[in-house]
């Protein structure tokens, strides 16, 4: 491969080796990506294949690098390859095609559940009730039927005792 210089669409304009993705170039790209550009278009002006973008994007994507500015794109990323990793395993012509589709789906779907755990995630609704509930049981006080006696000894002032009678 020749040692030419090839010039791409950043800011700066900066050469690079052909064959090379800039890192800070990956946002710029995914951006063109998502405004309709192919991938074989970008590849070109950095002088590397459509598979080399995929592929850079890819790990750019998982590892949670765009996902402040191109959150969405991410996501839509991620369920285009379950989807696609579905019917790989419904098209699937022998077990071995259909075992490696029903592993590349997992994957894509443990991928969502843990890079987008609120859409994708296992869902754990749980109610609490808070509210405090107090009963009063209100008796009645106890109906005697029966006449109280009272026994005892009266005492006056006196300092002597009696019995409680007059006399």
């Amino acid at each position: 491969m020749a040692s030419e210089i090839v010039t791409h669409p950043n800011p700066e304009n900066a050469p690079v080796k052909p064959g090379r993705i800039p890192a800070d170039d990956l946002a710029a790209i995914a951006a063109r990506y998502r405004a309709g550009e192919s991938l074989k278009l970008i590849g070109q002006s950095y002088g590397v294949t459509d598979e080399a973008v995929r592929q850079r994007l890819e790990k750019w994507a998982l590892a949670g690098h765009g996902d402040t500015e191109f959150g969405q794109m991410v996501t839509d990323y991620l369920v285009e390859n379950a989807i696609q990793a579905k019917d790989r395993m419904v098209n699937a012509s022998d077990v071995l095609g259909l075992a490696r589709g029903r592993e590349e789906v997992r994957y894509w779907l443990w991928m969502l559940e843990r890079r987008r755990p609120k859409l994708y995630g296992p869902k754990q609704h749980i109610e609490q009730d808070t509210a405090v509930t107090i009963t009063i049981n209100r008796t009645p006080p106890p109906v005697v039927n029966a006449p109280i006696t009272v026994t005892g000894s009266l005492v006056d002032h006196s300092g002597n005792e009696t019995d409680g009678s007059d006399s």
